[in-house]
């Protein structure tokens, strides 16, 4: 990560990230949601690191896919988008956000 202050600034300033942890153009039918997940953990772990704080990071994100589906078979489109919102009602459906992205990243 190449700007670790303007991130915590854009962050207390009240921003918001979006991920982009679905893929579109490398998207495949056989990914997982635990790949993402692992792979949203090994960003947070780079970020923490960093000395971003993870909490207010994911208090404010947003998860999206990575890219545009419109260029996609309907069938995978489709599945990008649902597996967009399975992660999205895994991680806010009950307890504080920080909780449920922690359990989730972590599998327990």
């Amino acid at each position: 990560m190449l700007y670790p202050n303007e991130i915590t600034k854009f962050l207390n300033r009240g921003g918001v990230v979006a991920w982009g942890l679905v893929p579109t153009a490398e998207y495949r039918a056989s990914v997982t949601l635990n790949e993402i997940r692992k792979k949203f953990r090994m960003c947070l772990e780079n970020l923490a690191s960093k000395g971003l704080n993870t909490n207010i990071l994911l208090r404010q994100s947003l998860i999206t896919p990575s890219g545009g589906a419109g260029l996609m078979r309907e069938a995978d489109a489709t599945m990008v988008h649902n597996l967009t919102s399975e992660l999205s009602v895994n991680f806010t459906s009950a307890g504080s956000i920080t909780e449920k992205w922690t359990q989730h990243l972590t599998g327990h």
